[in-house]
């Protein structure tokens, strides 16, 4: 029996280093899987044993790209060990950190990262030559993201304000009010970029799948929130991680998520699916004038949905800066009293869904801690739309299908130095 095996050694252009095997019998996949190749990391481990006031500077270190989520999940959970409370103007400049990040992760990975896949440029030096322009508006709007980030976090990569109860310092108020002012020239950045995104032809690909995402009332949550599914169900963080099964395949250090023993996905394409409905005005316009029906099952429509949830996140900055302006902060942070516990938090990376879980003793340092990244959770699901997608591009030429299996990677936007924690 003549059994083709399909070997990618190096996946570029994602976060973390990655490959992807299959195996194809008489045109049926028998077998297609990522490869996750990045050492282990021990993340988890280095915190047990650790004051409680340490995971938030230390979990941001897991990522590069989205250190802000790990920092404020693991405030949150940290909060929720303590039985913390926060009051709403702390919330809100978490929530406007939040969009920052939004902001220029997606757009590192829809300029640089994907549209090149669509193009057929191979090499990102000749994309900025060829798109000039719209590479200086890419810069531009992950710039903004990052000044955001910056003026409340007080650095733009792994930020030290924010901490467990507050904060170290609180923004600048001429800072936040300058941000705002140049927030309406962002927003036309993110809508112009999105416009490309909106303009391209995407492969005509649907395997039905499972979508898991936060909802809040009233709100396109990234902060908090309840996690609900596709088929109706909903859970707290903590019911949601007793619910899960974690599992290890033979020689990869990634625990692997599924939900009552089936695949699901997380991020951008989730949280559209899910909450659409709660899109600002300009996102919403973007997301008709792509003219993708909801509830999608093109996983390469996570690519609009990066898109669209870019543009939320400016008019996300703009609207909650000004209701922080207008009622700011009179304290750094809340007075507690310590007590051990065990907190759980789950917020929205720009991946999807992340979640970390703390137990604290009653002297104040961690006796365990559990992480589990929006990765983690969506590469199984990637593993069986690769799957079925190969057998659709059987009658192509290798090299053709090849090109297609990374394309879907990369549109998934895995970051394996997260999964890898």
């Amino acid at each position: 029996m003549a059994i083709q095996h399909i070997q990618i050694d190096h996946v570029a252009k994602i976060e973390g280093h990655a490959g992807f095997i299959a195996d194809i019998v008489k045109g049926d996949v028998k077998k297609a899987q990522m490869q996750t190749k990045v050492g282990a990391r021990l993340i988890e481990g280095l915190i047990v044993g650790r004051h409680y006031t340490e995971p938030a500077t230390i979990t941001p270190r897991i990522c590069g790209i989205c250190p802000v989520i790990h920092n404020l999940t693991s405030v949150k959970a940290m909060e929720d060990a303590l039985g913390i409370e926060v009051p709403e103007e702390f919330k809100v400049l978490r929530k406007i950190m939040l969009a920052g990040q939004q902001i220029q992760s997606h757009a590192l990975h829809l300029f640089f990262l994907s549209l090149p896949d669509f193009l057929h440029i191979k090499n990102d030096i000749n994309l900025v030559k060829s798109y000039e322009k719209e590479t200086k508006k890419a810069i531009l709007l992950r710039d903004f993201g990052n000044r955001t980030i910056e003026a409340i976090g007080a650095r733009a990569v792994h930020p030290i304000s924010s901490k467990v109860g507050g904060f170290k310092r609180l923004p600048d108020k001429y800072e936040l009010k300058r941000l705002l002012d140049e927030a309406p020239r962002a927003l036309k950045l993110a809508k112009h970029l999105a416009n490309i995104f909106n303009d391209l032809s995407y492969p005509n690909f649907t395997r039905e799948t499972e979508f898991i995402a936060l909802q809040k009332e009233g709100e396109y949550p990234i902060y908090e929130g309840d996690l609900v599914t596709s088929s109706g169900k909903k859970f707290t963080a903590r019911e949601f991680a007793d619910e899960v099964d974690e599992f290890q395949n033979p020689d990869e250090l990634i625990n692997r998520v599924k939900l009552d023993g089936q695949t699901f996905m997380v991020g951008a394409i989730s949280r559209l699916n899910l909450n659409h409905q709660n899109l600002y005005p300009e996102a919403q316009k973007i997301l008709k004038e792509s003219q993708v029906q909801l509830p999608t099952y093109n996983s390469f429509h996570n690519i609009i949905a990066q898109a669209v949830e870019m543009v939320h996140a400016v008019e996300e900055i703009m609207t909650l800066g000004q209701v922080y302006l207008n009622n700011p902060a009179k304290e750094r942070k809340v007075k507690y009293k310590f007590k051990g516990g065990d907190g759980i938090a789950a917020c929205e990376a720009p991946r999807g869904l992340l979640v970390h879980n703390y137990e604290v003793g009653d002297d104040e340092y961690v006796k365990n801690c559990r992480i589990m990244t929006p990765t983690a959770m969506f590469l199984t699901n990637l593993d069986e739309d690769l799957k079925q997608y190969l057998g659709e591009l059987y009658e192509k030429r290798s090299k053709q299908r090849e090109d297609k299996v990374r394309m879907l990677i990369r549109a998934y936007d895995p970051c394996i130095t997260c999964a890898t924690h």
